[in-house]
């Protein structure tokens, strides 16, 4: 599902640089959230949990009945050679310590899927954070201009 998210993520940012769809703020503990209402009861959100050097995105459409797709992305993808040493343990006798070729290939393909997915994310979140602001910066403006009159 995680490809979903990644073309839909590319089209919400398309459709917020050229004007045709509307963030706004919300916050939710430690983390900033912003969401883009469809219309019909769906929604896009997208939300950057920072812990020291660590930024998580999570991107998720919701729907009438509740979350529909959710995929999440990190600046520190873990390694995978833990994972790959034990994915191809079983067909193949290497030295300790050493990876077999086809474990890099396939750990090397998911970490670059990895970065770019936090690149499409991380592009979405600021693109989303900009276009919020202006919304901000208006309702400001408004409750100025309200709080003149009297």
């Amino acid at each position: 599902m995680s490809d979903k998210a990644e073309e839909f993520a590319k089209q919400l940012l398309e459709k917020t640089d050229s004007g045709k769809l509307q963030w706004s703020a919300f916050w939710e503990g430690p983390s900033e959230n912003y969401r883009a209402d469809l219309g019909d009861g769906y929604s896009f959100s997208i939300k950057r949990v920072a812990d020291g050097d660590n930024k998580v995105l999570s991107f998720w459409l919701t729907g009438p009945e509740g979350i529909v797709l959710s995929a999440t992305a990190d600046n520190l993808p873990s390694t995978l050679s833990a994972i790959g040493k034990s994915a191809f343990a079983g067909s193949a006798v290497f030295p300790s310590g050493s990876i077999p070729l086809r474990a890099l290939m396939v750990e090397n393909s998911l970490e670059f899927t990895a970065t770019s997915r936090f690149r499409l994310f991380s592009d979405l979140f600021y693109t989303a954070r900009k276009n919020a602001s202006k919304e901000v910066q208006a309702v400001e403006k408004v409750q100025e201009l309200l709080a003149r009159l009297g």
